[in-house]
């Protein structure tokens, strides 16, 4: 049987809706982050605001949003400690407003495979 892929759009975005987006809705910022990405194995943080001195940040556990915080110049930290026992994450994310960077050190781990990191993330 053979299947005619160009019937098939070329990219598609399926909202996830036990996450919140409520069928037929267009607001997928629950769920997805269009703007700039790092990631590394299965941990992924993504810029989805910028204003001004204040960054909100989206973090993602393989594939699925875990968190979202907000920092600014008093508060350039954030702590993550999140997942289970199959995917896990130990995380500092920092911005350094001054510098205009924001780094990330910690370790993330997927059932016995762990990879750690300490670096520059994003630079503006």
């Amino acid at each position: 049987m053979s299947e005619d892929f160009d019937s098939y759009p070329a990219f598609e975005i399926i909202p996830n809706k036990t996450r919140g987006v409520q069928e037929g809705s267009d607001d997928l910022s629950q769920d997805f982050s269009f703007g700039p990405c790092w990631s590394v194995s299965a941990f992924g943080v993504c810029i989805e605001k910028w204003q001004n001195d204040k960054l909100t940040l989206g973090f993602y556990l393989s594939g699925i949003k875990i968190g979202q915080k907000t920092i600014d110049a008093k508060n350039p930290c954030v702590k993550l400690r999140e997942g289970g026992d199959l995917a896990k994450v130990k995380a500092d994310i920092c911005a350094d407003f001054a510098n205009r960077r924001v780094t990330a050190k910690g370790e993330v781990c997927v059932t016995f495979v762990c990879a750690r990191f300490n670096q520059t993330i994003f630079n503006w």
